[in-house]
């Protein structure tokens, strides 16, 4: 919600408004920081998987101030990590009704 009230805010305002930065820069956070906190982990505990690009990404994005692409990077990572579970459920055994 926050990234799109930035893109509500850059429309409503201009394109470099405060509070269209504070909106994605938040939304950057709050999506972005459990993908960092689990590579840091994997990384701490000799793992390797596919969040520690993205968590390179994320931090990449916001330290050149491109907080939209930061949040982006962090929704698709979070949608994909549940797509990725919901798939990997087994299913249920059909009922002999």
């Amino acid at each position: 919600m926050l990234l799109i009230n930035s893109g509500l805010a850059r429309f409503i305002y201009r394109a470099d408004s405060f509070n269209a930065e504070l909106f994605a820069m938040l939304g950057a956070i709050l999506l972005g920081a459990p993908i960092i906190v689990h590579a840091v982990r994997s990384l701490i505990h000799g793992e390797s998987h596919m969040d520690e690009l993205a968590a390179l990404g994320i931090i990449a994005a916001f330290a050149t101030g491109e907080y939209v692409a930061a949040g982006l990077i962090g929704f698709f990572m979070l949608l994909s990590e549940l797509v990725e579970t919901r798939t990997a459920l087994e299913p249920e055994p059909p009922s002999n009704r």
